[in-house]
Order: structure tokens, then sequence, then C-alpha cells
């Protein structure tokens, strides 16, 4: 769990067993997310600041994604299981969302342009 933290690089974890949290927190880099599972935790990435773009990609299990600012862009493609939520993000790019079985849910989300299953949210 990252939380009330601040990272002035990049934040990279791939592989992980047990989910990951990020809570009130900034992040000066580029953050992905890759091949993860939820474990017993899930993903949370909530009020946090992002300074470059933010990947999650290839992950399995419950995402929540909401009321972060992410100066590039916002992608999201080819998890599974979920439920997935992203929801009151402000992207300075573009928000793009592929191949999630299930779709994701959410809205109130700022980003030029919004694509794939995301273009709704």
């Amino acid at each position: 769990m990252v939380a009330d933290s601040s990272v002035g690089g990049n934040l990279a974890a791939k592989g992980l067993l047990d989910g990951l949290f990020v809570h009130d927190s900034g992040i000066g880099g580029n953050p992905w997310v890759r091949r993860s599972l939820e474990g017993n935790l899930g993903f949370e990435f909530l009020r946090s600041r992002i300074g470059g773009n933010f990947a999650f990609e290839k992950n399995t299990g419950h995402t929540q994604i909401a009321d972060n600012r992410v100066g590039g862009n916002l992608e999201f493609s080819d998890n599974i299981v979920g439920p997935f939520a992203i929801e009151s993000n402000t992207i300075g790019g573009k928000l793009d969302c592929r191949k999630n079985d299930p779709l994701p849910a959410g809205g109130g989300n700022t980003a030029a342009p919004k694509r794939g299953q995301c273009r709704l949210l």
C-alpha cells in the first residue's frame, strides 16, 4: 500500500499476487501495473496525482481508479474478472480502454479524447 506518500519517478508493478493500493499520493513519473492478481485486496488508485502516463494492463481482479489527476494518458486494457470502476478522474491526455472483460463502469472523467470501452465514461 502506498498512502500519503510521494514517488519522484516511475512506479512499476509486475506480477503482484495481492493487489495494490495507492491512496492520497503523488507519483511524478509513469505508474504501470501489469500481469498482477488482486489476491485478497484488489487494486485501488484513489485521490492521487500522477505526473505522466498511467498504464494498467493484463491484470485480474476488482479495480477502482477514482478522483485522480493524471498529467498524461490513462490506458486500461486486457484486464479480466473485475468489476472495474473508472470515475471522476481528470486526465490531461486520452482515456483509452480496450479488451477488458467485464466492461469498465463509472463516469465523470475528464479527458480528450475518450476512446474504446471508456468513451462514455
